[in-house]
């Protein structure tokens, strides 16, 4: 987004929104409150998420946001997706709008489902481009969970994301099959994952499109594994940097007990489960 000096009238606006809301007791009241702010956000444009207070006020306000507060939400980040995805504090309130997005009833909504596609195919289009950018990679992660409908979430104890919590949605791709295999064959089927998986950037968006394509197809996923573990070489004993994608192979073997076969690549390469 480039530096971005936001004014301290506008950072106190915002705050004292924020402090306004509180005194608010009924939820309708409430949702018209936030949809002002979102208003006043809206004539303000991206730019201001350049301040970290900003960016906080607009995310506490998220959780008690209706299905026309997140219109006027992505409305406003889609002028910019390059700018909000790249924004050091405005990749935050992004994730949180779009995880949002696979929540009932904004899933279903037509001018949602419009706004989320559009940034779908701009993330398609630079998926390269913006796995090496500091900020960009952290959004990447929500691609696949958005194209297929699956929403993956942390264990709290470990804060690693977790099989036993994983929510299936509505699918914002009506081919999502078909994008996953494409990404699965380009990231993960390519002699290029030996060097992806021990890349920091990287490897974690192998993960969540690991979870995401068992979570989907669990039958296609164990029948990848075999040949993803071969290329990424994430069992050999002569390679040391192993600690990424090996664990979260590994991880999903014996977590999911699908099959027998799993367990066996397993005993197999390691000797023991």
């Amino acid at each position: 987004m480039g530096r971005v000096v936001v004014d301290s009238s506008t950072c106190k606006y915002y705050e004292d929104r924020s402090r306004m809301l509180t005194k608010i007791a009924q939820p309708d009241e409430k949702c018209a409150f936030v949809f002002q702010t979102f208003l006043a956000f809206q004539k303000d444009g991206c730019s201001i998420t350049a301040s970290p207070s900003i960016c906080r006020v607009l995310e506490e306000l998220l959780p008690i946001s209706n299905t026309e507060c997140l219109v006027v939400l992505l409305k406003t980040m889609s002028k910019n997706w390059r700018a909000i995805i790249c924004s050091k504090f405005g990749h935050h309130l992004l994730q949180k709008t779009l995880l949002k997005c696979l929540d009932e009833p904004s899933c279903t909504d037509p001018l949602i489902r419009d706004f989320v596609c559009s940034f779908l195919e701009h993330v398609s289009l630079n998926l390269d481009l913006y796995m090496g950018d500091p900020f960009a990679r952290f959004t990447l992660r929500l691609y696949p969970q958005l194209v297929a409908g699956i929403r993956l979430e942390k264990d709290v104890i470990t804060n690693a994301y977790s099989l036993e919590c994983i929510r299936i949605c509505q699918p914002f791709e009506t081919n999502y099959a078909d994008i996953l295999d494409k990404l699965i064959n380009g990231f993960l089927l390519t002699s290029d994952v030996y060097s992806h998986c021990r890349n920091e950037s990287i490897s974690p968006f192998l993960q969540v499109l690991m979870m995401v394509s068992y979570a989907r197809n669990i039958s296609l996923f164990i029948e990848n594994l075999e040949k993803i573990a071969e290329l990424a070489a994430l069992f050999s004993k002569t390679k040391k940097k192993q600690r990424y994608v090996l664990f979260y192979c590994r991880y999903l073997c014996l977590s999911s007990c699908a099959t027998q076969k799993c367990i066996t690549i397993i005993v197999i390469l390691y000797g023991q489960v």
